[in-house]
């Protein structure tokens, strides 16, 4: 029931969002009407990319408004519009979302705002009923209310109370139906699906395609010069110890037994090393404790207070290991694992080091004081966010290690979205293919 009442509140709150913005829309669409019919005069052409690029800021809040009410994540982007005159409005209408914009103005400020008021009414009639019984005899003529004529005290006393209750009943079911269909119908005018975005998916295989390869032979070089430096190294230098140590064992007895003590450190910290370089290609935490449990200790070490949300399961990491108590959410496996299905162990171990990098990211140059680390299975793709508090303003070319993260993720075909605007917060979405 509580689950009930939390759906009610975000359905409540998203319907009278819905119908607040209602006069934004309007006004936005009859401005772009305007603009478009002073187009041939040539006023629209000065006053058409500014209205479009104000139409793109509101439908952003929205895709991110009902991405997050249906629990499903939307990249946005920004309308480009470079030049003055002819070429910024060129440049704005060959968007190819911006005519799912326009569309979308007009469904809200109809369908939209019905959809919206349905909602509110739902929940006010209750209250509408339970006030009328003390009120009835006060309209000039007896109020009808669902076929019932109150004609009486006891009609209002007997007949308004159950009505008032039945409606009760059906507003945690009503109502949050109403909010998820508003927020799908969001979604479906102002998704992507379009031919362009066709074009550019196959334009950005082949490049994927090209960098997984560079990056594949990336790793492969380093893994090659980690076991070669390190790990070799140290057991060439483990076996000249160990021969030198066999020769002057029967002449000098504890210099052999010096050698082969150093020896022995040095086979546990070639051990260490070589655990380092599995550790790169495949954390061991990963089969010890599956893709939650590995999140939730990435979670604990990270020096920000950290938030996570695996499959709608919750736990907050409050400290880091040291500083009292482990600071692990804990997670029922049936219910995790439930709920994400199998994912591939490519796709885990992806999942795991995004986030890795994405924390430490957090911790040396954000500044945040909250991260909240969200991932969720949706149909054949696992979703990963991680959202902090911080300065925003993220540059990928200044070694923050986006641009690691969108190597490793474009090796497995995914897709990364970085939203951090100076000032904050800063949102780093990532979109993973685990299908078979």
């Amino acid at each position: 029931m509580r689950e009930r009442l939390v759906q009610v509140g975000r359905a409540t709150r998203y319907s009278l969002t819905t119908i607040v913005s209602f006069p934004i829309a309007l006004t936005l669409f009859c401005l772009l009407m305007v603009s478009a019919a002073l187009v041939p005069v040539g006023v629209g052409l000065a006053t058409t990319p500014p209205l479009l690029a104000a139409t793109r800021a509101v439908s952003n809040g929205e895709r991110r408004r009902a991405a997050a009410h249906a629990g499903r994540p939307v990249a946005t982007r920004p309308l480009e519009s470079a030049g003055t005159g002819l070429t910024a409005f060129r440049q704005a209408l060959s968007d190819p979302l911006i005519f799912r914009d326009v569309t979308w103005l007009f469904v809200r400020f109809t369908g939209g705002l019905l959809l919206g008021v349905l909602a509110l009414m739902f929940l006010l009639v209750p209250i509408m009923l339970l006030g009328l019984i003390p009120t009835w005899h006060l309209f000039s003529m007896s109020p009808t209310i669902m076929g019932i004529t109150i004609n009486g005290w006891w009609q209002a006393g007997l007949i308004l109370p159950i009505q008032a209750i039945v409606f009760a009943l059906l507003v945690p079911f009503v109502v949050p139906w109403l909010g998820a269909v508003q927020a799908r119908l969001d979604l479906v005018l102002l998704s992507s699906a379009t031919r362009r975005q066709l074009v550019d998916r196959v334009e950005t295989l082949t490049e994927t395609r090209e960098n997984a390869l560079l990056a594949h032979g990336a790793e492969l070089r380093r893994i090659e010069r980690d076991l070669h430096d390190g790990t070799q190294a140290r057991l060439v230098n483990i076996a000249l110890r160990l021969g030198i140590a066999e020769r002057t064992f029967a002449d000098d007895p504890a210099a052999a037994v010096k050698l082969m003590q150093q020896a022995r450190d040095g086979a546990e910290e070639a051990m260490t090393e070589l655990r380092d370089v599995v550790r790169a290609i495949y954390p061991p935490i990963l089969v010890d404790r599956g893709l939650p449990g590995a999140l939730s200790a990435l979670a604990a070490r990270c020096t920000v207070p950290t938030t996570l949300d695996v499959a709608g399961v919750a736990g907050d990491a409050p400290g880091t290991e040291g500083e009292g108590g482990t600071g692990l959410a804990e997670f029922d496996p049936a219910v995790v694992e439930s709920a994400l299905g199998r994912i591939p162990a490519a796709v885990e171990a992806a999942a795991y080091f995004v986030v890795a990098e994405a924390l430490t990211n957090v911790g040396k140059h954000s500044g945040a004081g909250l991260v909240t680390v969200w991932v969720r299975r949706i149909g054949d793709d696992l979703y990963v966010s991680i959202s902090d508090d911080g300065r925003g303003g993220i540059d990928e070319t200044a070694g923050t290690g986006i641009a690691g993260i969108r190597r490793r993720v474009a090796a497995l075909d995914g897709a990364v979205t970085v939203e951090s605007p100076q000032g904050g917060p800063s949102t780093i979405t990532v979109e993973l293919p685990c299908g078979s």
